[in-house]
């Protein structure tokens, strides 16, 4: 597909809120109306995943075709309809050359918002995001130089787009753990770990057992817990320890 990107001033912003602690910024396609769309750094694909399935009525897809995307987690694969070379606009931003892919059936109804979007702003620009004015602002790379205020932290990519980090780990009285975790902008914890064997911590006694949402056999354990990015020694063998969004100050360990 051929991409690219417009805008109707020399600035390119997207406003965003913030709902649930997740970013959520209006997208419109074509004659559509906003459509509530979460940054989700833990998106690889170019362009909008649409889990609202009464979409399929109001936006018009060119040259649809059927497809199956792959569930979240242990989640089994979804049937949907995709268009390829599709536009999307956010803020004063256009994105041409774009898939879009609307989900078919209703596992996650019932969510606020209508569906996520990360590689398209992650992919080709430096991503700005100002809480204070709620707005991201999209730099070209190699323009962008952050100043004396911001804090760099290191990141890697493992056979995916997903931004990874290393985090030290501290449950309870437990010495701290390195663990590698992915980047996910769209979860609303601090940190997130899978709960399975060959667990790198003890979970401690005081726990609290929450529904998250869309599965009800994907309920998670709550803990307070200590941590820090960046951490030394963490694994280098590609194995996904969990997650990790830059706001909040739980640990959260969840059942797959």
């Amino acid at each position: 597909m051929d991409h690219g990107v417009t805008a109707t001033s020399e600035d390119l912003r997207i406003p965003f809120k913030v709902l649930a602690n997740k970013v959520i910024f209006p997208v419109t396609v074509g004659d559509s109306r906003p459509l509530e769309i979460v940054l989700d750094t833990g998106s690889p694909l170019d362009g909008l995943l649409l889990y609202n399935s009464a979409l399929l009525d109001s936006i018009e897809l060119r040259n649809p075709m059927s497809a199956r995307v792959g569930g979240a987690g242990s989640g089994a694969a979804q049937t949907a309809v995709m268009a390829d070379s599709m536009s999307f606009r956010a803020g004063n931003v256009d994105f041409d050359g774009q898939r879009i892919v609307v989900l078919e059936g209703r596992a996650l109804a019932g969510f606020p918002s209508d569906g996520v979007c990360g590689h398209s702003l992650f992919g080709s620009f430096v991503v700005e995001l100002d809480y204070d004015r709620k707005m991201i602002f999209l730099h070209t790379p190699g323009e962008f130089s952050p100043d004396s205020t911001w804090t760099q932290l290191p990141i890697t990519f493992k056979e995916n787009t997903i931004p990874w980090v290393e985090v030290a780990v501290g449950v309870g009285d437990a010495d701290s753990v390195a663990k590698s975790c992915y980047i996910d902008l769209a979860s609303r914890e601090t940190l997130e770990f899978l709960i399975r064997d060959g667990m790198k911590f003890e979970l401690p006694e005081n726990l609290e057992d929450v529904y998250t949402g869309a599965r009800a056999e994907r309920g998670h354990l709550r803990a307070g817990g200590r941590y820090r990015l960046g951490g030394a020694g963490a694994p280098q063998d590609g194995r996904c320890d969990g997650c990790v969004h830059a706001r909040g100050d739980q640990v959260k360990a969840t059942r797959r």
